[in-house]
């Protein structure tokens, strides 16, 4: 069974470890330095020691081909291989595969990739009432995009609906979404690639949410 960054990330919640890890070296090889990222996540490492995995920020130690995380409920070694482009993370259950994120400076360009229907959904119901949320975008081959938001809210007085939209041109790095927005400016937002954990559909996580696919759409 692959290990998932995921669940990686809930069992060190990578923070500043109070004291340095046990038998760990100093410093990082220049290799593994930068950005990962796999399916169901993404792993930065920095030459000054620190990291993140999935957003969770902090440390980590190199000791040979052992990796170690600490985090507030102790420390956990891996074992890792290096190799071009691939990094391969060795623990109790079983390995993950990483390919480096090769990172772009500036605006970026049209990626294919990209282009289709992403939305997300969120249903919250409450004794006395509930609250709706319906987000999408559209990213088009031609570099044009669309954004709907709707809002619906209930409770016993009554209901009320609140609509946004917006639209203009995009591009994006493999890090990073420009929106060009005809009302805002230009905006950069933080990009993620990673797929459903449930249902495996691809998914563009934009400045820490998940968007899902609402066309078919192959796996990342």
């Amino acid at each position: 069974m692959p290990i998932v960054l995921s669940w990686l990330l809930a069992v060190l919640a990578l923070v500043q470890p109070t004291q340095p890890p046990p038998n760990a070296g100093t410093g990082a090889p220049a290799g593994i330095v930068g950005l990962w990222r796999n399916g169901q996540g993404s792993a930065r490492f920095n030459a000054d020691g620190t990291g993140m995995v999935d957003g969770g920020a902090g440390r980590y130690e190199i000791a040979g081909s052992r990796l170690t995380l600490v985090g507030p409920q102790g420390s956990l070694t891996l074992q890792f291989e290096l190799r071009g482009d691939t990094l391969t993370l060795i623990g109790p259950g079983g390995a993950t595969v990483l390919t480096r994120v090769r990172e772009e400076t500036g605006p970026g360009r049209v990626r294919t990739e990209l282009v289709g229907k992403w939305c997300w959904m969120s249903v919250t119901n409450a004794q006395q009432g509930a609250r709706a949320s319906d987000q999408c975008f559209t990213l088009d081959a031609n570099g044009a995009y669309q954004y709907v938001g709707l809002v619906d809210s209930y409770n016993p007085n009554g209901g009320a609906t609140s609509q946004s939209a917006d639209s203009g041109t995009w591009t994006a790095t493999d890090t990073t979404l420009t929106a060009h927005s005809r009302t805002r400016g230009t905006v950069v937002h933080t990009l993620d690639k990673r797929n459903h954990p449930k249902t495996g559909d691809p998914m563009l996580v934009v400045d820490g949410q998940p968007f899902v696919t609402y066309y078919k759409h192959a796996p990342w």
